[in-house]
């Protein structure tokens, strides 16, 4: 999942979460936090699996080593 797209949903979520607030309206503030803590744990996850993923060009050590064999 592309890393912007993380972001903007959880900004999505936090802004209306925030409508919501200032309005008090329950309906659209429930949905909205749901939405923005998914988006928050999906930033969460990115940046805890960041380091993992090879990037372009960059060979994996470990493909290399099976390779070899």
């Amino acid at each position: 999942m592309p890393f912007w797209l993380s972001v903007a949903a959880f900004s999505n979520g936090v802004v209306w979460s925030v409508y919501a607030l200032l309005q008090f309206d329950a309906y659209i503030l429930i949905g909205n936090s749901i939405g923005a803590l998914f988006g928050a744990s999906q930033l969460i996850l990115y940046a805890i699996y960041y380091k993992s993923t090879p990037k372009k060009g960059e060979k994996n050590p470990e493909m290399q080593l099976l390779q070899q064999a």
